[in-house]
């Protein structure tokens, strides 16, 4: 059900620059572009630690990065645009690592720790879930339900969490994102094929300003684990130098599931109040942090709480509704907050009655775990049409307005949303991101099928 970040890689030639680059970005854009990219290894094979090479070029200054016999040249996003990151000085203090089981080529779990001198902030930017991962859909996505809880915060990282039954008296995550915090915190490999240790790293930092800060950011499944890893390392970290020294910790979780129950979140809400950034840019809407952003349109951020109802909820809107089956009529069909969807008639393309099926299951999974979402979760509105790349070029995108009767329109209309629609939110405008990131169109074509 989750939706995640697109590809960042363009299979043609680098495009021209646009002659004016954008002004300089505030904290929470900076933020945001690095929680964006992070993402950028997920359509890309190779070993954990030759994903992590190639992902250390993207965030940073770019290069050749290789893999098998295929070349490719990278531009990086620091060296692209360094210097309209605030601060201008930030370099990668962390990481990158990547999370890859055996029987997947691609990452599951991508990280990297960012840091400004200048700014004396760190941010640990965490990556979606990848859509090429049939580990991430299974497990870190769809692993929730009345008996795939995990209580909270995890005690034992001796193994894997494997979940039991929900439990209201008690602070409990998803099956799902107990794995993905177990993976960051357990599995994580380097460009150097070493375990990487992101406890051991955070806690030898030592705060230089008072207004030193830790950002855990984080999009769609990184936006649930963005929201639970700092409270599972406070938990974790004992005698810790960064907030014993006045240095804080905070979040900016985007379009991310659900990630617990009420407990959980009360738990969430009185570590992380919501906590107002200065002097951020015009336009942009995202003034705090410890704030989860949603887009009101995005499927995910509804996950797990607002998924089906049979008619609207207007205080607390669900995505799926109004399921009519007109059988007379030999129609069906399915409301959304983004369009209708509906059967073809004499077909066997029943998108609605399909989607209707998984909206129900996974709203029942949902409230049978007990799942509450985080008391300062802040929902947006979004507009169309929607600016996104669509591989070769920046474009513009319109929601339909008839009925949607296939999943490749329906996926085309979850995905340019889920995506794209938020960098509105933080006043981004999206055709100036530094596209294409892979410049070599011959040698990444041969690296997507080898």
């Amino acid at each position: 059900m989750l939706c995640t970040l697109h590809t960042l890689l363009a299979s043609h030639e680098k495009r021209e620059r646009e002659d004016i680059m954008p002004a300089q970005y505030d904290l929470t854009q900076t933020a945001f572009m690095f929680s964006f990219f992070v993402n950028a290894a997920s359509a890309v094979q190779g070993t954990s630690a030759q994903l992590a090479q190639f992902l250390d070029k993207v965030l940073g200054t770019g290069g050749t990065w290789s893999a098998g016999k295929n070349s490719y040249t990278i531009n990086g996003l620091i060296q692209q645009q360094g210097s309209q990151l605030i601060g201008s000085d930030w370099q990668i203090g962390w990481g990158p690592a990547i999370f890859r089981p055996s029987t997947s080529g691609y990452p599951d779990n991508a990280m990297a720790v960012l840091y400004s001198p200048s700014q004396d902030t760190y941010v640990v930017a965490i990556a979606g879930t990848d859509p090429n991962s049939p580990y991430d859909w299974l497990f870190e996505d769809l692993k929730v339900g009345p008996n795939a809880m995990v209580n909270f915060p995890i005690t034992n990282f001796s193994a894997a969490p494997t979940g039991g039954a929900a439990n209201a008296g008690t602070a409990q995550i998803t099956l799902g994102t107990a794995l993905g915090v177990y993976n960051l915190l357990q599995n994580m490999i380097d460009q150097d094929g070493n375990t990487a240790s992101l406890v051991s790293y955070l806690s030898g930092l030592v705060p230089v300003k008072s207004t030193a800060k830790i950002i855990f950011v984080g999009h769609s499944l990184g936006g649930a684990l963005s929201a639970t890893l700092p409270l599972q390392l406070l938990s974790m970290i004992k005698n810790w130098g960064w907030t014993a020294k006045g240095g804080g910790v905070y979040a900016m979780p985007t379009a991310g599931p659900t990630p617990g129950n009420a407990a959980f979140a009360a738990m969430w809400n009185k570590q992380f109040p919501a906590t107002p950034v200065q002097n951020t840019a015009s336009g942009n809407q995202v003034t705090s942090l410890n704030v989860p952003i949603a887009n009101s349109r995005d499927v995910v951020p509804h996950a797990w709480t607002n998924i089906y109802a049979k008619t609207q909820v207007p205080q607390s809107p669900v995505y799926f509704y109004d399921y009519q089956e007109k059988l007379f009529q030999g129609t069906t069909t399915l409301q959304t907050l983004t369009v209708t969807l509906a059967n073809v008639p004499n077909s066997l393309n029943k998108l609605a009655t399909e989607i209707y099926a998984v909206a129900t299951k996974a709203s029942t999974n949902g409230a049978g775990a007990g799942a509450a979402t985080l008391g300062a979760l802040t929902w947006l509105s979004d507009t169309s049409p929607i600016t996104y790349w669509n591989g070769t070029a920046f474009a513009t995108y319109t929601l339909p307005t008839g009925n949607v009767t296939t999943l490749d329109a329906f996926k085309q209309v979850l995905g340019t949303i889920h995506v794209w629609q938020y960098f509105p939110f933080f006043g981004i405008t999206t055709s100036t991101l530094p596209y294409p990131i892979v410049t070599t169109a011959k040698a990444l074509a041969s690296q997507e099928t080898a």
